[in-house]
């Protein structure tokens, strides 16, 4: 997996516990961002633990840690179509072959 400042990676992220959707993180050091969409509406105001987990399409899992998010996701559309989208700017993310339980392993 490139890590490195500038790559952009895709995979499925949790943004709440009952939404799992497309997104593509990109490593930019404090600029680090997660953009996601869906064809359906989500929200981003129920983010568990305060932290988003996520599957790399390479099978890395990942997690954003303390991520902010606008309260909720822009659209875009044509005459029949929508689709949903935000950016999420996490604090710090952790990736590997298992992704983080819980954020109060962090301050262990």
């Amino acid at each position: 997996m490139d890590l490195s400042e500038g790559s952009k990676i895709t995979g499925r992220f949790n943004v709440s516990s009952e939404k799992t959707i497309d997104g593509e993180l990109t490593f930019a050091g404090p600029k680090t961002s997660l953009y996601v969409h869906d064809k359906d509406t989500f929200e981003l105001n129920r983010i568990a633990n305060q932290c988003i987990w996520g599957q790399l399409h390479d099978l890395t899992k990942v997690t954003l840690v303390e991520p902010i998010t606008a309260p909720l996701p822009g659209y875009a559309q044509t005459l029949d179509e929508r689709y949903y989208f935000a950016d999420i700017f996490p604090h710090y993310v952790v990736y590997g072959h298992q992704a983080l339980e819980s954020i109060g392993k962090l301050y262990l």
